[in-house]
């Protein structure tokens, strides 16, 4: 008896995990495209971005639910996410070269899917701009 309620609440717990199980064999990740930001102009309007895929999702039942910016991002631009690009806007109010990296963690709408961190829903990226006079 002792082993039939230790094979079902294995059992269960397959049955519940399953579909997350599936998407990390299927390598189902966020993936942030290389490119070279544009350089921008001291106090001049700027704006460029990166795009933002997830490989492997034959449909829209994954998305990007959080975005990041860490280390030295220029003054005075702001960040923003908007269908599937972060997207850098602003004026720079100061001249100088600015490395930081960006961010995002993927999500899905199955409700029986876990964010358990082992199955990569986290991409980053490093990135540049350079700002001059």
């Amino acid at each position: 008896m002792k082993y039939l309620k230790t094979a079902i609440i294995l059992f269960s717990f397959l049955l519940i995990s399953c579909q997350s199980t599936l998407d990390c064999i299927n390598e189902i990740e966020p993936y942030i495209r290389d490119k070279n930001l544009s350089d921008g102009l001291f106090m001049q309007p700027y704006e460029d971005f990166v795009e933002v895929s997830i490989a492997n999702a034959g449909d829209e039942n994954f998305y990007i639910h959080k975005t990041t910016i860490e280390g030295n991002f220029p003054p005075g631009l702001t960040s923003s996410f908007i269908d599937r690009k972060v997207i850098f806007r602003g004026t720079p109010s100061l001249n100088g070269t600015y490395n930081f990296n960006v961010t995002v963690v993927m999500s899905s709408n199955d409700t029986s899917s876990n964010d358990d961190g082992l199955c990569g829903n986290t991409a980053s990226k490093s990135f540049q701009i350079k700002i001059h006079q």
